[in-house]
């Protein structure tokens, strides 16, 4: 049995909140965890404290965790846009290798 279903590709833009509380329902029913990938509509080097892209933002509710991938010159900034209820981190950055996507020191 799975503990986690990827759900990559998915185009927000073109879904409604029903597909997200099916899968709500479906990972509380099953136990499993859901992970969805999403393109956004955002603009690069913002400057601005995080937060939810477009048009994952009309979905945020059913989100517990929302992580941002962000390509800089540097490399690629993994930025952590909503963790639960708590605010603490949120204005942290990771920068990650863009080869590798591991952490750069």
């Amino acid at each position: 049995m799975p503990d986690t279903i990827i759900v990559d590709g998915l185009d927000f833009s073109k879904v409604g909140v029903e597909m997200f509380e099916g899968f709500k329902k479906l990972a509380k029913e099953f136990q499993v965890e859901v992970w969805f990938s999403a393109l956004s509509k955002g603009t690069t080097g913002d400057t601005k404290p995080p937060v939810i892209p477009a048009p994952a933002d009309k979905f945020h509710s059913f989100f517990s965790m929302i992580i941002e991938l962000q390509p800089t010159q540097s490399g690629v900034e993994l930025r952590l846009l909503k963790d639960h209820d708590s605010t603490t981190l949120l204005h942290e950055t990771v920068l990650l290798d863009p080869k590798t996507f591991l952490a750069r020191g």
